[in-house]
């Protein structure tokens, strides 16, 4: 059976935590034998990044010390098997896998009537990496904005080259989420022209973000710049109050000039 497994590596041992691992090793294993091995770096300060790689190079095992159980949950949706608590060399552990020695752990937990635990370190990290690549500043909204404003992001309209000024909420402060977007909307409509939502998308979070002029992101997902380049505001999809021409509002529409009939 070809397989394709990544370790995350901490000198010649098992990183002991997962979310915090700088190199992992993916090895391509076939029956009993190693056809491929290569080291991949990852320099984000939380788990994405790592998930992110899982998926790039299409992981079959995770093999890992500690983990998150946020992270499990979410690597094994993927349809990857994780055996965690694994404390050996990484040598080793590839051995015991070539062996057939290593089994996976406890099953995916029923969460379903659990409120998300999402590392809300981890969002913050991920969601300010996120802006700042993308041409924002980026400051921490603690006592110069309400709850539940998590972050500030501020950069110049690239087409009429004035402030947007975006409050930014990294879900998951209260219990429900349709109070915290209620209050998140009520503090964040003045002073700022934009307001971000980061957590997973499910079909009520977006009915109500869509709603109430919310952007939703989702915290891990691949964002790129929207629309034409030099003309929207980076990642902001829903109109942004008093940059509507950046958001593709407002512009003139050339209707067709009907001929003139002759007579």
């Amino acid at each position: 059976m070809k397989l394709s497994v990544a370790i995350p590596k901490y000198g010649e041992e098992i990183a002991p935590c997962f979310e915090s691992a700088s190199r992992f090793l993916i090895a391509g294993v076939d029956g009993k034998q190693i056809t491929s091995r290569a080291i991949f770096e990852c320099t984000g300060c939380e788990g994405f990044d790592r998930v992110r790689l899982l998926k790039r190079m299409n992981i079959d095992w995770l093999i890992c010390d500690g983990i998150k159980n946020f992270y499990l949950d979410l690597i094994r949706s993927m349809g990857i098997a994780v055996m965690s608590n694994v404390t050996t060399g990484v040598e080793e552990a590839l051995n015991l896998c070539l062996l057939e020695k290593l089994t996976e752990g406890e099953k995916k937990r029923d969460v379903s009537a659990e409120p998300l635990k999402i590392p809300y370190e981890d969002m913050m990290c991920w969601t300010k990496d996120l802006f700042r690549s993308h041409g924002y500043k980026v400051s921490t909204a603690a006592d110069i904005a309400p709850f539940p404003i998590d972050l500030i992001a501020e950069m110049r309209c690239p087409l009429c080259h004035k402030p947007v000024r975006v409050a930014i909420c990294c879900g998951s402060h209260t219990y429900r989420i349709d109070q915290e977007l209620v209050i998140f909307r009520r503090v964040a409509s003045t002073d700022f022209h934009a307001k971000v939502y980061i957590y997973p998308a499910n079909p009520a979070t977006m009915q109500l973000c869509q709603e109430y002029g919310i952007e939703l992101i989702e915290p891990g997902a691949e964002i790129g710049l929207t629309g034409k380049k030099g003309r929207n505001i980076p990642l902001l999809r829903q109109p942004v109050t008093g940059h509507e021409r950046a958001s593709g509002i407002g512009k003139k529409v050339r209707r067709p000039v009907k001929s003139r009939k002759r007579k």
